[in-house]
């Protein structure tokens, strides 16, 4: 369910940026933030239930995934609707399937997923 709000999010966005006459790869970078900002929130909260983890670690962490996913999906958008022709309205929902696989899979792994191992409470020693 996040990833669908914040894929809206995205998309909407994207949708208004361009209409209103900013470059397509500039909008995408700047819809692609906005989700991102809403993604670490309630990512972080609800799917991976992270909310009382150190926030600097996971946040450096989500923030590297989603440099390589917005990174993917300019490059797509680029050679779909530069070099294929296609529109860049198609083209941003073409991107969008590959990068959100690759920010899910971080997220759970390596973002969130991470766990500090539990410290025992039992005394140490012999």
């Amino acid at each position: 369910m996040v990833g669908l709000v914040n894929t809206g999010l995205d998309y909407l966005f994207f949708l208004f940026l361009v209409r209103i006459g900013v470059n397509y790869l500039i909008a995408q970078a700047a819809s692609y933030t906005m989700g991102v900002i809403n993604s670490f929130l309630m990512n972080r909260a609800w799917t991976f239930g992270n909310s009382g983890r150190e926030t600097g670690d996971s946040l450096l962490r989500f923030l590297a995934v989603n440099g390589l996913s917005l990174a993917l999906s300019v490059a797509g958008l680029r050679a779909l609707s530069a070099s294929g022709g296609v529109s860049v309205y198609l083209a941003k929902i073409a991107v969008t399937a590959f990068p959100w696989v690759i920010r899910y899979l971080g997220y759970k792994y390596w973002a969130f997923g991470m766990k500090r191992p539990a410290q025992s409470s039992l005394p140490r020693g012999g």
